[in-house]
């Protein structure tokens, strides 16, 4: 699949999200993309999203040594080509994954081109009116009812890339296997 040459970028972080309090004690932050934010209606209706680069401050009491990773995990829009199970429940696809610095409740990572690092991009309908994302402890999720309450600060900029929809039904329909009833 070959991408058009424009993208679309979104950086958020926690203090505009729109999330219930309960919802963000889990660890989920929501935000409202508002109408015209996107350089054009016209791009395709086929679309990525990765994050290009992210940073997430957990709270002094959370020393970093009691947190090995944070996760920061796409719950909608919903990716056509991902599904992860942890613990007995649907965990939802990583963006993309943070170590502790040597500062200690600083967890960032730079990724794209420039840094030999790539993060996975998941297919979604274009132009989303939503994000929700989620913060899971350790990658595994097991004390995610407090995993908002370790979370100081984030900031974290999302990338849409637009593809051919023709191509792309080419190239799908290439990798079609008919089954023989």
């Amino acid at each position: 699949m070959e991408a058009y040459p424009l993208y679309d970028y979104i950086q958020i972080n926690k203090s505009s999200s729109v999330s219930t309090t309960a919802e963000e004690l889990k660890g989920i932050y929501t935000f409202n993309i508002p109408n015209g934010f996107y350089q054009s209606n016209q791009r395709s209706s086929v679309s990525t999203i990765e994050a290009s680069i992210g940073r997430i401050r957990i709270i002094d009491g959370a020393p970093a040594g009691t947190i090995h990773n944070v996760n920061c995990c796409l719950v909608s829009p919903t990716p056509a080509n991902a599904n992860t199970v942890g613990n007995n429940y649907f965990l939802p696809p990583t963006l993309f994954q943070v170590e502790p610095s040597s500062g200690g409740d600083q967890f960032s990572r730079r990724i794209g081109r420039n840094h030999q690092q790539e993060n996975p991009a998941y297919q979604i309908s274009a132009r989303p009116s939503q994000i929700k994302v989620m913060m899971v402890l350790d990658g595994l999720g097991t004390n995610q009812n407090i995993a908002g309450s370790k979370i100081a600060d984030f900031i974290i900029t999302l990338k849409f890339v637009y593809y051919d929809p023709i191509k792309t039904t080419i190239g799908l329909g290439n990798q079609y296997t008919p089954t023989l009833i």
